[in-house]
């Protein structure tokens, strides 16, 4: 499958999790007040999720019959989070849930629903502060590299 059809089956698993915010198959950016709010708010809280990739690799693939018609393309993904930070009530409980409910959901779904196929398994991902806007938020990159077979 294509790259829209894996950014759209991420998307949509992304935004099965509980608690999850704004998800987009893309990176966002704003500098009016107004949209950021529109498009990384979501019951009054910084919560949002994108995907983007940062890498790809293709491959041909096949007998010599096939030689140039058939290739396997690895796009090496991030799935970055914004949580806002609290300290009271603390964020930091429910960040980690939605975390680890993210890694469990690919962990259990390695084909993205036939979409295509996670090949770097254990899933890796970094934690840290950092700033959406003026917000001090929880950062998440999870990092996954997906395979797609396709024809040329």
């Amino acid at each position: 499958m294509p790259l829209t059809t894996i950014r759209a089956q991420l998307k949509t698993l992304l935004e099965s999790v509980t608690g999850i915010g704004r998800v987009y198959d893309y990176k966002r950016y704003s500098s009016d007040w107004g949209t950021y709010k529109q498009l990384f708010v979501k019951n009054s809280k910084v919560n949002e999720w994108e995907i983007q990739r940062n890498a790809l690799v293709v491959e041909p693939r096949g007998s010599q019959a096939t030689a140039g018609k058939v290739k396997d393309t690895v796009h090496n993904l991030v799935i970055r989070g914004f949580y806002a930070f609290t300290d009271d009530p603390s964020s930091e409980k429910p960040f980690d849930t939605l975390v680890d409910s993210i890694t469990d959901l690919f962990i259990r779904n390695q084909d993205l629903n036939g979409t295509a196929e996670i090949i770097n398994i254990p899933i890796t991902g970094e934690i840290s502060f950092g700033q959406l806007g003026d917000v001090l938020c929880h950062v998440v990159e999870i990092k996954l590299s997906v395979r797609e077979r396709g024809f040329l």
